[in-house]
C-alpha cells in the first residue's frame, strides 16, 4: 500500500495489518551537516509524532507518516538554533511542521527495506529514499508490543529552498548542501 492514508484505513479492517504509534520518548530524529568546510554540526529535533502500519504477512512496514515540529531543532548552541528557526532556514512561524509520508516500501534483504516517500519542508515537497533496518519486535514490561527501526537518508537543502549561506573569504561556504538524517524509531502497537 503506497498511500499511508489507505494503509491506515486498511489496518482497521484487515487482521494482517497493525497500526503502531511512534514513541517519541524512545525515538530520535538526528541530522548532520558540514560547517565552515572543516567540521560537522549535529543536531536533533526534540518534538515529533508519527505512526506506521506493519504488514505481518509480508513482515515489513506498509505505510509511514511522521510529523516533526520544526521549532524543536536543537544543535546545542542557542544562537544557532534561533537562526535555524528564523526565515533564513525553517521559518517556523509560517511553516511549523516538517512532514514525511511514505509512498512505497521495497524489501532489499532480510529486515532491510527502502522506504520511498515525500518529504515536505517549508512549502516544497521532494521524494526521498530512506535505508531502513527493522531491529525487531518485543514486549515491554507493561505488556505492550514494541517495534524498532533505524533509518538513514541524505537530502539536499537546496531541494527545499533552504538556500541561506555565506561565502568564506578563504573559499568555500559556511554550510554544506547535503544533510545526513538518522532516525532511531521505537513504535508501540495500538490495541
Amino acid at each position: 500500500m503506497s498511500d499511508p492514508g489507505e494503509a491506515h484505513r486498511a489496518a482497521e479492517t484487515q487482521p494482517h495489518l497493525s497500526r503502531w504509534r511512534v514513541d517519541p520518548d524512545h525515538s530520535e530524529v538526528r541530522f548532520a551537516i558540514r560547517h565552515l568546510m572543516v567540521n560537522t554540526v549535529r543536531g536533533t529535533f526534540n518534538s515529533f509524532r508519527g505512526d506506521l502500519i506493519y504488514d505481518h504477512h509480508l513482515e515489513q512496514p506498509a505505510g509511514v507518516v511522521v510529523e516533526i515540529d520544526a521549532a524543536s531543532v536543537d544543535t546545542g548552541q542557542v544562537q544557532r538554533d534561533i537562526h535555524l528557526r528564523s526565515g533564513d532556514f525553517f521559518d517556523v512561524e509560517n511553516y511549523p511542521h516538517i512532514r514525511f509520508a511514505s509512498r512505497d516500501v521495497e524489501a532489499i534483504g532480510r529486515n532491510h527495506y527502502r522506504l520511498i516517500g515525500d518529504l515536505r519542508v517549508l512549502r516544497r515537497t521532494s521524494t526521498v529514499v530512506l535505508d531502513v533496518t527493522f531491529e525487531g519486535i518485543g514486549e515491554d514490561p507493561d505488556g505492550r508490543m514494541r517495534a524498532s527501526f533505524s533509518a538513514t537518508t541524505e537530502i539536499r537543502r537546496q531541494d527545499y529552498g533552504l538556500s541561506w549561506n555565506r561565502t568564506l573569504e578563504a573559499g568555500g561556504v559556511t554550510i554544506g548542501d547535503t544533510v545526513r538524517v538518522y532516525l532511531e524509531i521505537q513504535a508501540v502497537k495500538e490495541t
